[in-house]
């Protein structure tokens, strides 16, 4: 058979690289999570100051 490596090896390489991947995968899936929901949590104090910059602009149209 030669250099070939025993299947048997090349199966534990395939699995150990996998199973790096699936790792390496759920870490930026928790990191695009969390951004998310700090993205969330900007949004909403956005919409608050747009609210609040809004009631402004309305009320010096008012005094106008």
């Amino acid at each position: 058979m030669g250099n070939k490596r025993p299947f048997r090896n090349e199966l534990n390489d395939i699995i150990s690289e996998q199973q790096n991947e699936i790792y390496r995968l759920v870490d930026e899936n928790n990191h695009l999570r969390k951004a998310s929901k700090e993205q969330r949590i900007l949004n909403g104090r956005l919409r608050e100051e747009n609210k609040e910059l809004t009631q402004k602009v309305r009320a010096y149209d008012v005094d106008y």
